[in-house]
């Protein structure tokens, strides 16, 4: 059985969101309409390394979003952007260039 679980996360524009060490390995979380529209979303030491992480539809117009540092990419997250993500959103490395 898979779970599917909706990440309601409500904040004032320019606030700030600590997700570090957070561990996303199994069912499925959605991020889906969340805006990171200022301030500072830490990723740093997440794992991600199973189930579906979903940013579709999310918009990211401001701030920083950083996902550079995780503790497991195995299974990154799926973001709305086909190529290039927007700017403030912090990537990890990939082949030694950075992805930001």
């Amino acid at each position: 059985m898979r779970a599917r679980v909706l990440l309601a996360w409500v904040r004032s524009p320019g606030e700030s969101g600590d997700f570090s060490g957070t561990e996303f390995s199994a069912g499925t979380g959605l991020f889906g309409g969340a805006t990171f529209s200022g301030g500072i979303v830490d990723f740093t030491g997440a794992t991600f390394s199973g189930g579906e992480i979903r940013f579709s539809r999310a918009r990211f117009s401001g701030g920083t979003v950083d996902f550079s540092i995780p503790s497991d990419w195995s299974v990154p997250p799926a973001f709305p952007w086909l190529d290039t993500p927007p700017s403030g959103v912090r990537l990890p490395k990939k082949d030694g260039r950075s992805q930001t």
